[in-house]
C-alpha cells in the first residue's frame, strides 16, 4: 500500500545525492495535483523518492492502513517493503499488484529524468468484489493488531471493480510519463539558465575588472602627463635662459678690442651651434608638450560625466558642421547631411566625435579631387547607425585597424596636421556611450566611419564613469 510518513520523519536517512523532485518541480502544484487525482479517482496517493521516502503529503488515506496496520512494527515494516516494491522503476506501464502488507490493491509509475529516477507516485489502499475478508482479518492477528477495530475499518475500505483499478493506474502511468517528460525539460531549461548566468556573472566580473584597470591606467596616465609637465618647464625655461646668454655673448664678440683669436673660435659656436642645439631642444620640447596634452585629454575624457539625453541629431551635426565652416571653405569641400535618427548621448562629446571625423575628412582629402562628406543614419534594432563617407585617400587594409592607437598618424612622416588623437577619441567617446565604431575603407576609394549608438528612448543605465 502507498506509504505515508513514519512516525519520526526525522530519523529517516538523508535523500540520495543528486537532482531531486523539488529541483524541477513545485512541491506545492505537485501536491494539488495529486490531492485531485485521488479525489476524482476514490483512491489513496502519495509521492515518494525512489527509497520510499515521502515527498508530498498523503491524500485520502484510508483508516486501516494509516492507524492500524502501520501501528505495528510488522505492519510498518511489510508496508515499506510494499512500497518499495511498487515503486521500483518500471518504465514500460504502471506497477499493479496486491500489497504485501494487508492485501489491499496498490499501483505505482516511477518519474524520471533521462536515466535518473528521481520519485515514485503510489496508489490504491482499495479492494475488490473478489477480495477475501476472512483472509485479511487473519493477517490482523498475523501482525497483531485488534481483530475488531481491523473488521470495521476494513468495512470502510473503498471497493472497486479491478478493470476499473487498473484503468486507475494506467492513467496514473500516463500522467508519470507526463511528468518525467516536464521534468527533463526543466532540467535541461534549469541548466542553461545556470549555464547563462554563469556566463554572465563572469562578464560582469570581466567588465568590472576591465573598468578598474581602465581606471587605474587613466590614473597613470594623469598623473604621469601632470609630473612630466614640471621637469618639462624647467627645459623651456633654462633653454629661453640660454638664448639670452648667445645674445649676450653676440653683443661680447661685436666689442672692438676684443682679440681676434677668440672671436673666431667662438663666433661659430655662439652663431650656429648653439642655435642649432637650442632649435632641437625647442622641438623636441613641443613634441613632448603636444604629446602630455594628449594624455591629459585622453585621461580627462574617461573621468567626464555624461550628461544623457535624447539628442536632436539633426541640429547636433548641422551645429557642428558649423562650427568648422571656416576650415571646411579653405579646404573647398561640401557636406551633405542627410535626416539622421535620433540616439541618446551626451551632446557635447558627440559633437566632438563627429567634429572629429570631419577634420580627419579635410586632412586625409584626395590631392586630385574636391573633398565631399556625406553624413547619414538609419536605425538597426535597438542602435542607430550613423555613418560618416568621404571621398578621400582611403586606408589601406592592414591600417584599419591601427588608425584607432593613441599617437597614431596614418603618414607621419607627411604634411597632415595633428596629434593622432582624433580617431582614439571618438573610439573613446563611442565605448563610454556603451557604442561601437569602426571603419570601412580601400586606398584611392575614400573611407566610410560608421558610430552604433544607443536608439532614443529611456535612457538605459550607462556607467558615468569610465568603464
Amino acid at each position: 500500500m502507498p506509504s505515508a510518513p513514519t512516525e519520526n520523519p526525522s530519523a529517516a536517512p538523508a535523500p540520495a545525492a543528486g537532482l531531486q523532485l523539488a529541483d524541477l518541480f513545485d512541491l506545492t502544484e505537485i501536491q494539488e495535483i495529486q490531492d485531485a487525482f485521488a479525489r476524482a479517482t476514490g483512491v489513496a496517493s502519495i509521492i515518494t523518492d525512489p527509497q520510499g521516502r515521502p515527498i508530498t503529503r498523503p491524500s485520502n488515506f484510508c483508516y486501516l492502513c494509516e492507524h492500524i496496520i502501520r501501528r505495528t512494527p510488522t505492519g510498518l515494516a511489510n508496508c515499506m517493503t510494499s512500497a518499495a516494491t511498487i515503486g521500483r522503476r518500471h518504465p514500460e506501464s504502471a506497477v499493479i499488484q496486491p500489497c504485501l502488507s494487508g492485501g489491499l490493491w496498490d499501483a505505482g509509475t516511477s518519474i524520471c529524468v533521462g536515466d535518473q529516477h528521481i520519485a515514485n507516485w503510489l496508489i490504491g489502499q482499495v479492494r475488490d468484489d473478489a477480495a477475501n475478508d476472512e483472509q485479511m482479518l487473519a493477517y490482523a492477528r498475523t501482525i497483531g493488531a485488534d481483530e475488531a477495530e481491523y473488521r470495521a475499518a476494513l468495512q470502510q475500505v473503498p471497493r472497486m471493480s479491478r478493470e476499473q483499478f487498473l484503468h486507475i493506474g494506467a492513467a496514473l502511468h500516463l500522467i508519470g510519463r507526463q511528468l518525467s517528460h516536464l521534468a527533463y525539460q526543466n532540467r535541461q531549461q534549469a541548466e542553461a539558465i545556470a549555464a547563462r548566468r554563469k556566463a554572465e556573472q563572469e562578464r560582469e566580473h570581466l567588465v568590472q575588472a576591465l573598468a578598474l584597470k581602465n581606471r587605474e591606467l587613466e590614473n597613470v596616465l594623469y598623473t604621469a602627463s601632470h609630473d612630466l609637465r614640471s621637469p618639462l618647464l624647467n627645459i623651456q625655461g633654462f633653454s629661453r635662459r640660454l638664448a639670452q646668454a648667445c645674445e649676450d655673448l653676440r653683443g661680447l664678440l661685436a666689442q672692438p678690442d676684443l682679440p681676434a683669436g677668440p672671436r673666431d673660435a667662438a663666433t661659430p659656436i655662439i652663431q650656429e651651434q648653439i642655435p642649432k642645439a637650442l632649435h632641437f631642444i625647442r622641438s623636441g620640447v613641443d613634441k613632448m608638450e603636444t604629446l602630455i596634452g594628449g594624455l591629459l585629454r585622453i585621461s580627462r575624457l574617461g573621468q567626464v560625466t555624461l550628461h544623457l539625453q535624447t539628442l536632436d541629431m539633426n541640429q547636433l551635426v548641422q551645429r557642428t558642421v558649423a562650427a568648422g565652416a571656416f576650415q571646411i571653405q579653405e579646404a573647398g569641400a561640401t557636406i551633405e547631411v542627410l535626416p539622421l535618427p535620433t540616439c541618446t548621448g551626451d551632446a557635447t562629446l558627440l559633437s566632438q566625435a563627429f567634429s572629429n571625423l570631419i577634420d580627419n575628412a579635410l586632412k586625409y582629402r584626395h590631392a586630385d579631387r574636391a573633398p565631399r562628406i556625406r553624413i547619414s543614419g538609419q536605425i538597426a534594432g535597438e542602435r542607430v547607425i550613423y555613418c560618416v563617407a568621404d571621398n578621400g585617400i582611403g586606408i589601406a587594409p592592414e591600417h584599419l585597424e591601427k588608425i584607432w592607437e593613441l599617437f597614431r598618424r596614418l603618414h607621419p612622416t607627411g604634411t597632415t596636421g595633428g596629434e593622432g588623437l582624433g580617431l582614439t577619441i571618438v573610439r573613446r567617446i563611442v565605448e563610454r556611450h556603451d557604442g561601437h565604431v569602426w571603419v570601412e575603407s580601400a586606398p584611392g576609394e575614400g573611407s566610410r566611419f560608421l558610430l552604433a549608438l544607443p536608439l532614443a528612448g529611456p535612457i538605459r543605465a550607462i556607467a558615468k564613469v569610465s568603464a
